[in-house]
C-alpha cells in the first residue's frame, strides 16, 4: 500500500488519505481519493483477504462502483514474481451505468495496469 501512490498514473491524481488499522491485516480500510474530469471522488477500500506474500483482496462499494472486487496474486515464477489481477465490478446507476460509465471504467482500467505493467519494477523493494 505505501507505494499505490506511485503505481498509479499521475493524472489520476490518487491520493490515500488514510489506513486503519495499521499494520495492514485483514479488515483494514484504506481511504482514498481520484480526482477525474475536474471531480473528485472518494473511495473506501476494505482488506478482505490478507495472505502475505501469496494473495490480497479488496473490494469498495463507492461510485461509480455499485460493486467492485479486486484480488492481487503473487507466484514465484521463473527468476521473479508472476503478479496476476482479477478485477470484478458492477457499475453503479443501472442501465444508465452500464451503458454511460462502464466504458469509461474499462477506459480507466486499461490506463493504469498498462502503467503499472511498465511501472511496477521501480518500485518493488
Amino acid at each position: 500500500v505505501s507505494n499505490l501512490e506511485k503505481i498509479t498514473p499521475a493524472a489520476m491524481n490518487f491520493k490515500v488519505e488514510s489506513i486503519e488499522p495499521l499494520p495492514i491485516c485483514k479488515e483494514t480500510v484504506i481511504k482514498a481519493s481520484v480526482k477525474q474530469f475536474g471531480i473528485k471522488f472518494h473511495s473506501t477500500i476494505q482488506i478482505q483477504e490478507f495472505d502475505p506474500p501469496n494473495k490480497f483482496s479488496d473490494d469498495q462499494s463507492n461510485f461509480p462502483f455499485k460493486h467492485y472486487m479486486h484480488e492481487h496474486l503473487y507466484e514465484d515464477f521463473q527468476t521473479g514474481t508472476l503478479m496476476t489481477d482479477y478485477v470484478r465490478y458492477r457499475p453503479s446507476l443501472g442501465l444508465l451505468g452500464v451503458v454511460a460509465i462502464k466504458p469509461i471504467i474499462k477506459m480507466k482500467f486499461k490506463q493504469i495496469f498498462d502503467y503499472r505493467f511498465k511501472n511496477i519494477t521501480k518500485y518493488i523493494r
